[in-house]
């Protein structure tokens, strides 16, 4: 009530107020859970009666009609309620039955609080011109509050990079998968009025926004309320845009049956096969023969293994023309790693940039200026220190077809007199850790000691092996694949505090690894201390840092160790190195001896003999 009290003694409602105005109007009801699914419906009401006569009012009469907020409808708004229903009922092009139907239900409501508003609305809306309007409903829909119900929104600075990656033009038949509240389609009508334009959403109050959009930018487009990973769209669309919802969950068993859909056999697909993949399925299904598609896809789907069969599929058939990452902090409600993928039929080669310093800064949200854009689209066609073209069998060789782009770019400020090569080269095998609760490791530990340990990433010190372990009570079988050997090569997954380490286990123990550590075993004859030497060195912390993901913590994909770059040193020459930087960090151990001795004379200089 105390909304409408300040809403009802706004008094003459001039067009210059109107984005202020139907702000308050749309935080109104999205402040009210009440009737979330609503205001689509009343925004679309007010759009479709805007130019109606019968709803013309005064600006007198509206001050007059909305003085007091405690009273009922007048009969002046009575009028009106039964004009509007008289305007429905015989509105010939007004989409959706069902929309229809519920508008006139609420106006045989004539006294409730919807209803008021909904005349008020109508009132404002009625007196504005359709510019001011669609002014008014970008400013709402493209920058909603995080407590908004239509808070996941795509940043109109990544709608104008993608019109201008797929090569926009007037005749192209254009599909966008989740819609939303059209946000493309408006980038879309500022290159061209003439748009052949398609889309597919599965909320119904983001369809009823994007044919409210569509009204107000007077442009005639088809979208569907529906799920789009059950319908079917085969190479309809010259060019086709999709920023769906991220590492969406939903019930294996339907997952399943979607992953079916894609490959029925499952000769490239796995069964744990996210959800990411059917959304970018349904692009490259979408699009023609010589079409094009640009899909936003989340950090994940570039390197996790469970994708490794689908990003190999897109590869061995052409389908990638370039992966771009993006800086962070451009969406408001993440800062998850965020790649552009651009999808085209053909190509025997993909184009890797790294676009994550091309940003203008803001002070909650970063955006992108024309001349990033730019900027973006120039390394799109040319080689450069942030943009490099991967033949598709050298992507192939990358063991799990990693789609990060810094897996290929060269490392900033590596400038070193030998020659690399990958780590794969020297190493045998790779160990994961096993996740083990804080909860279930109490229950766990042993105060006697046991020949069962478990390295967790705070026992690996700063010295060449690792520290002080806890003892376990007992083994569960799950471990065993977890289990570290001596002399392995232990490296922490959160490269920004990397720890590196050389296991030493003593005879008969069983060390078990946690979820936070690799062990990387390397083939016979290469040395341990020699790759800890160098990844602790300041062009390792590079090679490592280059391989990382993510913008907030930086961590260490499994499938990324293989392709690290490691100094090409035979045995031999490792065995060498070795010993020499093992004799230098026993005589670094003896000089902090040495410190530590006098550190403590000096603190024993006042005290009694």
């Amino acid at each position: 009530m105390a909304f409408l009290l300040l809403l009802f003694n706004m008094g003459t409602f001039m067009p210059n107020n109107i984005i202020e105005n139907l702000g308050s109007f749309y935080s109104t009801f999205t402040s009210s859970r009440k009737v979330e699914e609503a205001v689509s419906k009343h925004l679309y009401v007010c759009c479709k009666l805007m130019n109606n006569q019968a709803f013309k009012v005064q600006e007198n009469s509206m001050s007059g009609a909305w003085s007091d907020a405690s009273k009922q409808l007048s009969a002046f708004e009575l009028q009106q309620v039964q004009a509007a229903k008289t305007v429905l009922s015989e509105e010939t092009d007004f989409p959706g039955s069902d929309v229809k139907a519920w508008c006139l239900s609420l106006l045989n409501e004539n006294a409730d609080r919807e209803n008021q508003i909904l005349l008020y609305a109508i009132n404002m809306v009625s007196s504005v011109s359709k510019e001011q309007l669609q002014d008014a409903l970008c400013k709402i829909f493209d920058n909603p509050s995080k407590d908004d119900l239509y808070g996941f929104s795509t940043p109109s600075c990544i709608f104008e990079l993608a019109t201008k990656l797929l090569k926009f033009e007037p005749s192209d038949a254009v599909f966008d998968i989740c819609t939303g509240s059209a946000g493309f389609l408006s980038n879309l009508v500022t290159h061209s009025k003439n748009v052949n334009f398609a889309g597919i959403e599965i909320k119904e109050q983001f369809c009823l926004l994007a044919k409210v959009r569509a009204d107000v930018l007077g442009v005639q487009v088809n979208i569907m309320n529906a799920d789009v990973l059950r319908t079917y769209a085969n190479k309809e669309y010259d060019k086709v845009f999709s920023d769906f919802p991220w590492e969406l969950k939903i019930d294996v068993a339907q997952r399943e049956q979607f992953i079916r859909d894609i490959d029925n056999k499952l000769e490239f697909l796995s069964p744990g096969t996210s959800v990411d993949c059917l959304f970018v399925d349904k692009a490259v299904k979408a699009m023609k023969e010589k079409g094009r598609a640009v899909v936003v896809v989340p950090g994940r789907f570039n390197f996790s293994c469970q994708n490794c069969g689908y990003r190999k599929h897109l590869i061995s058939n052409g389908m990638v023309e370039s992966v771009i990452a993006m800086p962070s902090g451009l969406y408001s409600y993440t800062k998850i790693p965020v790649y552009i993928l651009v999808l085209s039929y053909g190509n025997q080669n993909v184009r890797f940039i790294d676009a994550s310093s091309e940003f203008k800064k803001g002070r909650r949200v970063n955006t992108l200026s024309i001349e990033n854009i730019e900027n973006i689209l120039k390394m799109h066609s040319e080689d450069s220190s942030l943009s490099i073209s991967v033949s598709n069998e050298d992507v192939l060789k990358n063991e799990t077809v990693n789609f990060t782009p810094s897996v290929y770019l060269p490392i900033e400020g590596l400038d070193v007199a030998f020659e690399m090569t990958e780590f794969k080269d020297y190493i045998q095998s790779v160990t994961t850790g096993s996740n083990i609760t804080a909860s279930q490791l109490d229950e766990l530990v042993s105060k006697t000691p046991t020949n069962i340990r478990y390295l967790q990433t705070k026992d690996v010190i700063s010295g060449v092996e690792t520290g002080d372990m806890v003892y376990l009570k007992s083994m569960d079988k799950s471990w065993e694949k977890s289990l570290v050997k001596n002399g392995d090569l232990i490296i922490s997954r959160n490269v920004a505090s990397i720890r590196i380490a050389v296991a030493k286990i003593n005879d008969g123990e069983q060390v078990v690894l946690s979820a936070n550590l690799y062990a990387v075993t390397l083939k016979d004859g290469f040395s341990s201390y020699f790759f800890k030497a160098f990844f602790d060195s300041e062009i390792g912390q590079l090679v490592l840092s280059s391989h990382a993901d993510g913008s907030v913590v930086k961590m260490l994909p499994k499938g990324n160790i293989n392709e690290l770059l490691v100094p090409k040193f035979s045995a031999a020459e490792q065995k060498d190195f070795a010993q020499k930087y093992l004799a230098l960090k026993e005589e670094i151990a003896k000089l902090q001896a040495k410190i530590d001795a006098l550190a403590t004379s000096v603190c024993g200089l006042f005290s009694k003999n």
